[in-house]
């Protein structure tokens, strides 16, 4: 990795101020998790990502993007959201109603 420094820079940047304000991002990763479970999904949630079991991860993410939730393939069968210093409250609530109006509910694998 030769350009490991800028990598490194933004870590240590981002220890530096950004810290104190993780459990931030952990309580919303909880109110996700708890509002895709209470949908039926079956999820598992850790430190900032949420982990979602889905029968076809890419037509869900398709659909999750036309309510303008942007979601990343994870592994097999799951579909990752990440909470971080830029998701708000509302745009939590927002995932959970474009999740609770997609027609393509998680099975529990």
């Amino acid at each position: 990795m030769r350009q490991a420094g800028v990598i490194a820079a933004a870590s240590l940047y981002a220890f530096e101020h950004h810290v104190g304000r993780l459990a931030e991002d952990h309580e919303r990763t909880r109110r996700l998790a708890v509002g895709l479970v209470d949908l039926g999904y079956a999820v598992e949630p850790e430190t900032n990502i949420v982990l979602i079991w889905v029968e076809e991860p890419r037509g869900f993410m398709r659909a999750l993007t036309r309510e303008g939730v942007l979601a990343t393939p994870a592994k097999a069968g799951h579909v990752r959201l990440c909470t971080h210093l830029d998701i708000s409250d509302q745009e939590i609530d927002a995932v959970v109603e474009a999740a609770a109006g997609l027609a393509a509910h998680s099975l529990e694998p």
